[in-house]
């Protein structure tokens, strides 16, 4: 192998490699009201993925946040 074969094959063994393992889900906020615009406590919250079917289930707090 040549120099400037070597030098290239450094190179490439240099740079980082793609992530195997990426996180596959973003953070979900929100808040859950009534009509009238209050927080809504011990409200459950279902967020599904139609493609998947993967689901994340969710309570909210005493202003009606995530927990």
């Amino acid at each position: 192998m040549n120099r400037m074969a070597r030098m290239l094959l450094a190179c490439a063994l240099s740079l980082p490699a793609p992530a195997l393992a990426q996180q596959t889900t973003d953070p979900i906020a929100g808040r859950v009201v009534d009509e009238l615009g209050g927080g809504i406590v011990d409200a459950t919250v279902t967020v599904t993925n139609t493609d998947t079917g993967l689901f994340r289930e969710f309570t909210s707090g005493g202003n009606g946040i995530r927990r």
